[in-house]
């Protein structure tokens, strides 16, 4: 697991430090890194992953694309502003990858002569460094479509739901084809599955989307070696079963479709990663979701998610208060920084012994109360 991760030049981040937790969740006012925080792991994990590391970091990969050097540089910098060092800590191992910003401006960092980098044969044991090891889905997943594409070279050897960006736009695929398989990490079985048929992978999805929209279903059907259909069947008391097409299905159902299959096809050790899990969900869904979340990091997979929601922070602090979580198991952030000053400030939050947050900062999510102060006249 990784329990540390400093990044230094990189973006907004001057000096950036944040101990990671089993959970951790990075909330804040748009523009203020969080996303970033993501990206500095993507582009460590493929450039390990397709061969450039060590000579080099490439800005520009399948699931994430930053832009040319110079608009990374964080100019602010005093130390060392040449460089960029994301350093991390993996079970217990401390790991500098430092590479320099070139003088033109690329799609690139090079190592820098005479800067040792860890060997990669020492860290391609890591989860972050190994395929299928990381689900990463972004903030602009596939929604309802008329037809989803496979790709077995890259599911079978990755054994991820994405590959462009994030977008999950092979979780169709991956649950045709590995649906029948049962769910590895027994903590995040849907409560009361005690059928062993009912413990694959295709009925715990089921069972956790019904959360989201009851008594419902997921229907794949392959056309041709290549494209699948997605609808979902209905369970509609006194009237039978009703088959509707995703396209005329609410569009948070199948928005949060990739994120639970990422979820329950995890293993221990793995990393999730996942921006805005919120997205198009009713807040009783979002809940629902924080709970199969809570249950996955209970179970050693490691998630870092992305929100602007309370729903979700107050769905892991639930999750702390019902003991699914173990104290130290989640950390909270919150990002912020001055008017007039371009570098971010993360501010981990205080998590009190009855599980709620102490001493909060203005701007975290307090926008409610003002509104409520308006219509009450206060």
């Amino acid at each position: 697991m990784i329990t540390r991760l400093k990044i230094h030049n990189f973006k907004i981040h001057t000096d950036s430090d944040l101990q990671l937790a089993p959970l951790t969740i990075l909330t804040g006012m748009n523009g203020m890194g969080k996303s970033s925080v993501m990206q500095s792991l993507l582009i460590l994990r493929e450039s390990v992953l397709k061969g450039d590391y060590p000579s080099r970091l490439n800005l520009k990969g399948d699931s994430f694309s930053v832009g040319k050097s110079f608009t990374l540089i964080n100019w602010d910098i005093v130390d060392n502003p040449d460089r960029m060092t994301l350093s991390l800590t993996i079970d217990g191992r401390e790991m500098d990858f430092t590479f320099g910003y070139p003088e033109q401006s690329e799609s690139r960092l090079p190592a820098i002569e005479g800067v040792p980098l860890p060997e990669r044969e020492d860290i391609e044991k890591f989860s972050l460094f190994v395929p299928g090891g990381v689900q990463y889905l972004s903030a602009f997943r596939y929604g309802p479509r008329g037809m989803y594409e496979s790709n077995s070279s890259i599911v079978d050897d990755s054994g991820e739901v994405s590959y462009h960006l994030g977008q999950g736009e092979y979780a169709v695929y991956y649950l045709a084809k590995y649906g029948h398989k049962p769910v590895v990490v027994e903590q995040m079985l849907y409560e009361d599955t005690d059928d062993e048929n009912e413990k694959t992978l295709k009925n715990q999805v089921d069972k956790w989307l019904s959360e989201i929209s009851p008594d419902i279903s997921v229907q794949l059907t392959q056309f041709d070696k290549d494209k699948y259909s997605l609808k979902y069947l209905h369970t509609r008391e006194g009237r039978g079963n009703i088959e509707v097409e995703a396209l005329n299905t609410g569009y948070g159902v199948t928005y949060i479709l990739s994120v639970v299959t990422a979820l329950l096809s995890a293993r221990p050790g793995s990393l999730v990663m996942i921006e805005n899990p919120e997205a198009h969900i009713h807040p009783a869904a979002q809940s629902a979701l924080m709970r199969l979340i809570s249950k996955a990091c209970a179970g050693g997979v490691q998630v870092i998610l992305e929100t602007h929601s309370d729903h979700i922070v107050n769905g892991a602090l639930v999750n702390l208060k019902l003991k699914v979580l173990k104290p130290g198991d989640l950390m909270i952030y919150f990002f912020d920084r001055e008017t007039t000053s371009r570098p971010v400030r993360i501010l981990p939050l205080k998590i009190g012994r009855d599980c709620r947050l102490k001493k909060t900062p203005p701007r975290f999510f307090s926008q409610m109360n003002r509104d409520l102060d308006i219509l009450f006249g206060l």
